[in-house]
């Protein structure tokens, strides 16, 4: 039997101590107090693994099987283990590894159990809030899914345990994580370009269409789009017409966007109008922020990287 979970228990040393040196960049945005390290180490920093029936032999049944019994072993009335910040986001990162390896019907209830276990303390329950916004929705964070997280803010807002004022947070990051999801079409809004004409992005008639919203003066920003400009597999796709990029200033300073003018040959360059930030048609997180659409003006990338843009290039268009 213990051969048979090899191929599971792998899973949870893929991203035990990676995320260690990442720690310090995730306070901000913490609107939780920080809470005790104590002296819970070594062997005891892991919940022992729950022992899969014999019986289950399919991959993504024996995954379902861990994920709704992983935390079996957990009681968060015990504050030595739910309040140690260590303890929870090392056993939070060996649940999470299991996700992709179960059907996507499991997630839910599995996410629901774990939050359902922890309202036996309300401190516990509100550090393990804090470490799913900080593993899955820190734009840094390796583990970075919108998706799963989606998962744990839709059970969060329900909770009894929280008051209104500790939901807000978690209910505002759930209105952001339900915009321009892939698969929807993005919103709409209006800009001028350099020759001061007014246009939609629906009316942008493009086969695929890279958004990147930029500052400036984001020296960041600046040094994203020189990647960007000079990545071959994106050069390419602009080329052949398969794909055109649209750099968007939506910060309102029309007097700084119209005293640079430095975006690469052959992209448009443009200056918002209708005041995307403010009205939160799009929730720029960090600068830049890229987005791809389809002709259509679906998105199929949000909040992507330059990475993960030239890898979905490369699987969709060869």
């Amino acid at each position: 039997m213990k051969r048979q979970m090899v191929y599971i228990v792998g899973l949870f040393f893929v991203f035990s101590f990676a995320y260690g040196s990442h720690r310090k960049m995730f306070l901000k945005e913490n609107i939780y107090d920080e809470y005790p390290i104590d002296t819970v180490q070594g062997p005891y920093m892991e919940l022992p693994l729950p022992e899969v029936p014999s019986t289950l032999r399919e991959p993504q049944k024996r995954a379902a099987f861990l994920l709704q019994h992983f935390w079996d072993k957990m009681d968060f009335a015990d504050t030595l283990r739910s309040h140690n910040r260590n303890f929870i986001e090392q056993n939070f990162v060996n649940f999470l590894s299991i996700f992709p390896h179960a059907d996507i019907t499991e997630l839910p209830p599995a996410v629901s159990r774990l939050l359902n276990l922890a309202e036996k303390d309300k401190e516990a329950y509100i550090l393990l809030v804090d470490v799913a916004r900080k593993y899955l929705y820190e734009l840094e964070s390796p583990l970075f899914n919108e998706d799963y997280y989606l998962l744990f803010l839709n059970e969060i807002v329900r909770s009894s345990i929280l008051d209104k004022y500790e939901k807000a947070r978690p209910a505002y990051w759930l209105s952001v994580a339900r915009k321009n999801r892939p698969g929807t079409k993005a919103a709409d809004f209006g800009y001028i370009d350099r020759q001061k004409r007014k246009h939609t992005l629906y009316n942008m008639k493009t086969r695929k269409i890279l958004i990147v919203f930029y500052d400036p003066g984001c020296e960041h920003c600046m040094e994203v789009i020189d990647i960007l400009s000079t990545n071959e597999t994106i050069r390419n796709c602009i080329e052949d017409g398969r794909l055109s990029v649209m750099a968007v200033y939506a910060d309102g300073d029309s007097s700084l966007w119209y005293a640079k003018q430095n975006m690469p040959v052959g992209w448009l360059d443009v200056l918002d109008i209708t005041g995307v930030q403010e009205r939160e048609h799009y929730v720029l997180r960090t600068l830049p922020t890229l987005y791809l659409l389809d002709e259509n003006k679906k998105v199929l990338l949000k909040d992507t990287s330059v990475e993960t843009l030239e890898t979905y290039l490369v699987t969709i268009e060869n």
